[in-house]
C-alpha cells in the first residue's frame, strides 16, 4: 500500500478516530477528577531580605536562621 492509501482509510474513518479520542479523553478526565486521590504536594517559602552593602556582602548565618524560624507556621491544619 501506499502512503496515498493509507490517508483515504484514515479520511474514511475520521468520525471513529475522533469519537475514540474524545470519549477516552473525557474517561479518563472524569475518573482522576472523581476517583483518585491527591498524591503530590508542594509548598515553598521566600525569604527576602534587606541589600546589602557592597563591601559587606558576607551572609549573615543568625539572621538566615531568624528567617526561617520565622517562616515556620504556628499551627498545622
Amino acid at each position: 500500500m501506499k502512503l496515498k492509501d493509507y490517508w483515504s482509510i484514515v479520511r474514511k474513518n475520521i468520525w471513529m478516530i475522533l469519537v475514540l479520542v474524545i470519549v477516552s479523553g473525557t474517561t479518563t478526565g472524569i475518573y482522576s477528577y472523581f476517583f483518585m486521590d491527591k498524591m503530590y504536594e508542594a509548598s515553598t517559602n521566600l525569604i527576602v531580605n534587606q541589600n546589602m552593602d557592597a563591601k559587606n556582602s558576607r551572609i549573615d548565618l543568625g539572621t538566615i536562621n531568624t528567617n526561617i524560624l520565622l517562616l515556620r507556621p504556628t499551627n498545622k491544619l
